[in-house]
């Protein structure tokens, strides 16, 4: 059969790097003294870095602009009950009193001079010399940073510090702040203090509980979002491209080139040498090969159709590192799944906001791809409000996927409230040829697909022979993948994937052979590859582990069948024929 579809009604704040120290025999370092205490040598690495914050003016400034940004974003914040900085923070966080969380070394008080020591003696990083560096109590306040905290206290804002400064030092380190004039908790209960482990998630986990916090102020990529911190330094720098909306507005991050989570995951934790060994190992000259084609433009990748890639208006596709997709998947009133197939392993976030409230954005759980799930993501979305449409992004092993179109994600209504009208689309028998395979061309007419898209309807059901498995194809699980892949991959089909939700029954072409009934011996392979390219968040029932589904959008609801699982032949007497199965009329009943 032809196939056919037929539609029914900020500013962001400049991290300044310091240059690599030139290559030639330095002079000795003098102490305070004037005696020669090392002769400078590979160990002296932060070198720049140190004189950079001690002396350069541009150090300065670049502190003064975070915290004035800092400080009109506190007044914007405060008059927008939605908004929230923290990606821990949980429902029903509007009535909550407001917070900012900073960080404190390299945010608010400076410890430069410990570092400048360090280069001095020419020694790595030790903990007991850090901590006795905390106990003299001498670090000074971060240019802007106590007039930054003071402003958020005089507005009614808690100001908590949350610090990887270990809890033998949190009352040196109270006195050091208090000394200054930070605003700080009568009992303390504002300074939260390292106590284990370093990752600074329980901990604002332990502010959002209560508070509803304004703003992330760090050094740090850890001082917002533990992803950023755990991952080595090409993926941070990525994933914190997930975060573009934020930088400059819910979060304010200080210039520190001295040390870091980006230092550690380039050199290690090795001797000196190891860890410069390591550094020179990754320091980059070139661009990635990946990053650019032969005229210098984005590189396309290879796929299953090579003569349909070219990028289309708004962005790219196919996109770098994707064989399909991203497709919004099912949807209820409060969660929703986008769904993405990768080329090869990769790892896969999803950010999405309201739509116009970037402010409130959230960041998905990272997904990796395996080649046993057919590199295929199911990317869900919780906390989600009934008929609200949410804007998304898709990350690819940390970075943004420049996508082509919009993608979004609309929860139903409120099942409970009044009906709204809505528009659906079903459709049946999409066969995709394939060169090589189809000698003579069945399918055709794609650009339906894109007309479809064009009328935006709530959701697309797909009613049966949505994929076409060529002969001996339904005797293999991999073959069967393959086809699924090749079809999901057709470029005209990209858009609808994006554009609305999806949901689909199966007919015999996807189920198995020609006019197969349920003695196909595959069956249970089938149906568990058609879940994994058309998934819901149920399918059959207690006793009956078919395809059959529901789902309701407003006041309809919708009975998907599965007329393949339990049909007899087509073959014998008519009152002996079955096609739905005494299970699923019970459950449709």
């Amino acid at each position: 059969m032809r196939p056919l579809l037929a539609p029914v009604v900020g500013l962001a704040v400049l991290l300044a790097l310091a240059a690599p120290a030139p290559a030639r025999a330095p002079r000795p370092l003098q102490d305070g003294g004037g005696a020669a205490t090392a002769t400078a040598a590979p160990q002296l690495d932060t070198l720049d870095a140190v004189l950079w914050m001690q002396h350069a003016t541009e150090r300065r400034a670049l502190c003064l602009q975070a915290f004035a940004v800092a400080t009109d974003r506190l007044d914007q914040a405060l008059a927008d009950p939605r908004w929230t900085a923290a990606l821990e923070q949980g429902g029903g966080y509007e009535v909550l009193p407001p917070a900012v969380i900073v960080d404190v070394d390299e945010t608010v008080l400076d410890n430069h001079y410990f570092q400048a020591r360090q280069v001095r003696d020419g020694r790595a990083f030790d903990p007991e010399r850090w901590d006795a560096w905390c106990e003299e109590r001498v670090a000074t306040p971060v240019p802007g940073a106590l007039a930054f905290c003071r402003a958020a206290d005089a507005r009614g804002v808690t100001v908590f510090y949350v610090t990887n400064r270990s809890v033998d030092t949190q009352d040196a380190t109270r006195a050091t702040l208090e000394a200054h004039g930070f605003p700080m908790a009568p009992d303390g209960s504002t300074l939260l203090c390292k106590d284990g482990t370093s990752d600074k998630e329980p901990r604002r986990r332990t502010v959002t509980a209560g508070h509803r916090v304004l703003l992330l102020v760090g050094d740090a990529a850890g001082d917002f979002a533990s992803d950023l911190e755990s991952l080595e330094s090409d993926g941070a720098e990525g994933l914190a491209g997930a975060h573009d909306d934020a930088w400059g507005t819910r979060w304010i991050a200080l210039p520190n080139p001295t040390y870091g989570g980006w230092e550690r995951g380039l050199g290690g934790r090795g001797t000196i040498e190891e860890r410069r060994a390591a550094k020179l190992a990754a320091l980059r000259t070139d661009p990635p090969a990946d990053a650019v084609d032969g005229q210098g433009g984005l590189a396309r990748h290879a796929r299953h159709f090579r003569d349909e890639t070219a990028a289309l208006p708004g962005g790219l596709w196919p996109l770098p590192g994707v064989a399909s997709g991203p497709m919004a998947a099912w949807a209820e009133p409060t969660a929703a799944a986008v769904w993405v197939q990768t080329l090869g392993p990769r790892t896969v976030q999803l950010r999405w906001w309201p739509a116009g409230g970037a402010a409130v954005a959230r960041l998905g759980a990272p997904v990796t791809t395996t080649a046993e799930g057919d590199h295929i993501a199911l990317l869900p979305l919780d906390a989600l409000q009934p008929d609200t449409t949410y804007a998304c992004e898709l990350y690819v092993d940390g970075r943004r996927a420049p996508l082509a179109w919009p993608l979004a994600v609309t929860t139903p209504p409120d099942p409970a409230g009044p009906p709204v009208d809505f528009a659906f689309t079903l459709g049946s028998c999409a066969y995709v040829d394939e060169e090589g395979v189809d000698l003579v061309p069945v399918g055709g007419d794609y650009d339906i697909f894109g007309s479809i898209a064009d009328t935006h309807p709530a959701f697309m059901l797909w009613m049966g022979d949505n994929v076409y498995l060529r002969a001996n194809e339904w005797e293999s699980e991999e073959r069967m993948r393959r086809r699924y892949a090749h079809t999901r991959a057709l470029p005209d089909l990209q858009r609808l994937l994006a554009a609305t939700h999806h949901v689909a029954t199966w007919d015999d072409h996807e189920f198995g052979p020609n006019d197969s009934d349920g003695s196909f011996p595959l069956s249970a392979t089938s149906r568990r590859v058609f879940g994994e390219y058309f998934p819901a968040p149920r399918r059959g029932s207690p006793g009956a582990e078919g395809v059959h589904t529901r789902f309701r959008w407003s006041d309809c609801e919708f009975f998907l069948l599965d007329d393949r699982t339990w049909r007899g032949p087509d073959r014998g007497p008519p009152e002996g024929r079955v096609m739905l199965g005494d299970e699923q009329l019970h459950w449709l009943l």
